[in-house]
């Protein structure tokens, strides 16, 4: 490969990336769905995913710029591998650290869908909830689903705030 050749991959390969991310999980609305990433039952883990894509422990990262006003919807689909629905409630909350204890967690933003101590105000199967905010530090948070301690069986992602580009 020649320099020209290199220079052109380089360029091609720096815009793929800066679409990616533009396109990507930056700024604006976000979908988020419950999952199951495995249902053995010795080792059961919830999940998150993208509208439309498979559900992960963790859940997919979400980057959004700092300052931007960001909104989250979150679908409690939850389907069992055999396609029949799970009738576990679920919830979303963005904290700064996912390894406390769930009461003693910090909320951030004020963005939370569905209760966070109370499990009648979770998102029940079928059913979906939403929350606009806007993010005002820079960071790598978690957004995590805290009922009935889910987020220790796998239900969280990573959440990061970045630098608005100019």
């Amino acid at each position: 490969m020649n320099n020209k050749q290199r220079l052109r991959t380089i360029i091609f390969m720096a815009f793929v990336g800066l679409l990616l991310f533009a396109c990507g999980s930056g700024s604006g609305d976000i979908v988020l769905v419950s999952g199951i990433a495995s249902e053995d039952p010795d080792n059961f883990i919830w999940a998150f995913g993208f509208e439309g894509e498979e559900a992960t422990s963790p859940g997919p990262t979400i980057t959004v710029r700092v300052g931007e006003t960001v909104t989250i919807t979150f679908k409690n689909e939850t389907l069992r591998e055999d396609g029949t629905t799970d009738s576990q409630r679920h919830n979303l909350i963005i904290v700064s650290d996912k390894d406390m204890n769930s009461s003693a967690m910090e909320l951030l933003w004020e963005a939370q869908v569905g209760g966070r101590l109370n499990y009648d105000e979770d998102i029940k199967t079928g059913e979906s909830g939403s929350i606009t905010f806007t993010p005002d530090a820079v960071g790598d948070y978690f957004y995590l689903c805290v009922s009935q301690g889910h987020f220790t069986k796998g239900m969280w992602g990573r959440f990061i705030v970045v630098e608005v580009e100019e």
